[in-house]
């Protein structure tokens, strides 16, 4: 299935995070997902990366998957993030 392939390949080079390992983050992304009405299932997952990035999967059989590199979750705030 697309979910299952797109799990494995963030998992192939990514760590997925839980709101206590990136409690900044997952606030962020909850006010995101208040304010858009998202009810899906949201898997964050974090990569090792100098670059300032992120990028998400659009909703598939009840999830969506989120990734964002290592320097945006070390030089952004929670109002950062949200934006």
């Amino acid at each position: 299935s697309v979910k299952l392939n797109v799990r494995k390949s963030l998992l192939k080079s990514a760590t997925r995070l839980s709101a206590g390992m990136a409690p900044v983050l997952f606030k962020a992304v909850e006010r995101c997902r208040t304010k858009l009405g998202l009810n899906c299932r949201l898997d964050i997952y974090v990569s090792q990366n100098p670059s300032m990035n992120a990028f998400c999967y659009p909703p598939y059989e009840g999830s969506a998957y989120i990734l964002v590199t290592s320097a945006l979750l070390e030089r952004m705030n929670e109002d950062e993030l949200t934006f």
